[in-house]
């Protein structure tokens, strides 16, 4: 006999959501093999039947989540069921994202607290379990309000894929292959690389705006950069970072401005360009670098410039004085 039990909580408030894909996994086997119900029990509902040749329980508890060892120890202890062998625990998982399933032989309780429980009351955590990816909690959300939440259209399908795997997990253990269901659905599915795009004359990459971003809980759509983000991350038309609005195009003139008239003494009006021009120097190099040096060649111009007119202005009176000895 082999118990396959399935966590979740009780009720019609419960069904679909997230917390209860340990549930629909059992109802999903009881449609499967037409189960009949036997009842209520030990503090659970269970039937039994036969799959794949063995005599199998399926056991929801009815104690909600938090205490399902307290229905399933006893379950384990009246059929003298070894864990290790006879006891298959399906559950929610919320480490691993929609779609996805985990088959182990044994492993800790981790966050879950219907785990705790069990592994609690039977005194060990050597038995097998499938775990059902129901999403990671998106920010600013309680555990408990998403873990009690229902999915998404997009979400549920993948869940309902993923709870066909599960029954097809469970079938496979139950003929003796627990180490092939573990080959067949723990491969890891490959993350789409991720696009990058040079920017300015340095060819810096940088990720575009919408990779791997998390879903909104209040709008379903995706969590996208602030507007000043966005602006920041778009390239200009000439491959260099350019303000977007009127308002960062005159802050960076200004301040550019005020360094050069800081550095010479002189105010260059013309200034204003400079957001737009793209510059290059002896070397070739143009975009922000060009700017760069194409600016440190203007103040030392200027800088020339204004010691050549302090040097005439300082020979001024000289000539003056060599002018009256000549009419003299």
């Amino acid at each position: 006999m082999v118990i396959i039990a399935g966590l979740g909580n009780p009720g019609s408030k419960y069904e679909g959501t997230r917390h209860n894909a340990g549930f629909d996994v059992i109802d999903a086997l009881i449609d499967k093999y037409h189960i009949p119900s036997s009842g209520l029990d030990m503090k659970g509902m269970y039937g039994k039947g036969v799959i794949c040749g063995q005599k199998v329980i399926l056991l929801k508890p009815m104690t909600y989540m938090n205490l399902s060892g307290e229905c399933i120890q006893p379950f384990v202890h009246y059929y003298k069921c070894d864990p290790e062998t006879e006891l298959i625990l399906v559950y929610d998982d919320i480490d691993l994202e929609p779609g996805n399933i985990r088959v182990r032989k044994k492993g800790s309780a981790g966050s879950h607290n219907g785990m705790k429980s069990v592994i609690g009351r039977l005194g060990t955590e050597n038995f097998p379990r499938v775990r059902v990816g129901v999403g990671s909690k998106p920010a600013g959300w309680d555990l408990a309000d998403f873990v009690l939440s229902r999915y998404g259209k997009e979400d549920r399908s993948k869940v309902d894929a993923a709870i066909g795997q599960a029954v097809e997990a469970i079938e496979m253990i139950l003929q003796d292959d627990l180490d092939g269901a573990m080959n067949r659905f723990n491969r890891k599915p490959k993350k789409p690389k991720q696009k990058k795009t040079a920017e300015g004359a340095g060819g810096e990459g940088r990720i575009q705006a919408g990779d791997g971003q998390k879903a909104d809980p209040a709008v379903g759509g995706e969590v996208g950069r602030g507007p000043e983000l966005r602006q920041a991350a778009e390239p200009a038309g000439n491959g260099s970072p350019e303000p977007q609005n009127a308002g960062q195009k005159k802050d960076i003139q200004e301040t550019a401005e005020d360094r050069l008239e800081d550095q010479t003494g002189i105010r260059k009006e013309s200034f204003s360009d400079l957001g737009k021009q793209e510059c290059a120097d002896a070397s070739g190099q143009t975009g922000t670098e060009g700017r760069k040096n194409s600016i440190s060649a203007d103040i030392a111009r200027m800088q020339k410039q204004r010691e050549e007119e302090k040097a005439e202005q300082s020979m001024n009176p000289l000539k003056n004085v060599l002018y009256k000895l000549l009419q003299k």
